[in-house]
């Protein structure tokens, strides 16, 4: 890790978050006094909505949890062996804050195990957009053979479902990053990802994936903790190949 850098990067971004436009009502032609999301879709349906038609969010952080991360993992690739991969890097934004670039095969794990946790303590409701929001964290892919790939995934949105209940609960969740400016360009700063995210999951909200089971190995990793919060893992290698700023 270079020197200055910390080994916690603390989530500072949350009332940038809550009072971004995505939460907080501002002017927009297809109406007054509305949100970021519920603007879009009144614009895409504009000559079918009723006159009072809104969807709106309502902003509650139900949780703040501290995760760690492991330096380095083990991941298991196409031809069998297993090699040991670099799980972070970390840099400086130009505004001086941390951004780091996490793998996103553990990235899944620790995001599903998370997101499991806030279902079975009923913080993820399934009459709610459920998103875990991290700071400055930007997810990198491997190629076959365990070497830095791709990045960067900025966020997404899927779910998750419980089988065994009629009707079929699901829970819909999303990951977005606070985005600190000068790191990309073309705009993408700030809650771009939030702001992309929610909008996609008004649209879409089951999207073109399967979702995870319930208690499943894909919602509930296969993870083994130690003593002193050292990880031994094995993650199974998928390839993905997004595009520099992709979003899911």
């Amino acid at each position: 890790m270079p020197a200055g850098f910390s080994a916690s990067v603390p989530f500072s971004f949350e009332t940038l978050f809550t009072n971004s436009p995505n939460f907080a009502e501002a002017n927009y032609t297809s109406g007054q006094h509305i949100q970021f999301a519920d603007a879009i879709q009144r614009a895409e349906f504009f000559h079918t909505m009723g006159a009072n038609w809104h969807t709106e969010l309502d902003p509650n952080v139900a949780s703040r949890v501290t995760i760690d991360i492991p330096r380095h993992v083990q991941v298991q690739l196409p031809d069998g062996a297993t090699v040991t991969v670099q799980s972070y890097f970390v840099g400086r934004a130009p505004d001086g804050t941390q951004f780091v670039e996490l793998l996103d095969l553990l990235f899944n794990d620790l995001f599903f195990n998370q997101a499991v946790n806030d279902i079975n303590a009923n913080t993820y409701t399934t009459d709610a957009l459920n998103m875990q929001a991290w700071p400055n964290t930007y997810l990198f892919s491997i190629d076959s053979k365990g070497k830095f790939s791709d990045c960067c995934v900025l966020g997404f949105h899927t779910y998750i479902f419980d089988p065994t209940v009629t009707p079929e609960p699901r829970w819909i969740f999303a990951f977005s990053s606070w985005i600190s400016p000068g790191i990309f360009g073309g705009g993408f700063q700030d809650v771009t990802a939030l702001s992309h995210e929610t909008s996609e999951a008004f649209n879409d909200p089951f999207g073109d994936t399967t979702g995870a089971k319930r208690g499943s190995s894909q919602a509930s990793p296969r993870l083994q903790r130690f003593a002193r919060g050292t990880w031994k893992q094995v993650i199974p290698w998928k390839y993905c190949r997004p595009p520099r700023w992709a979003f899911c």
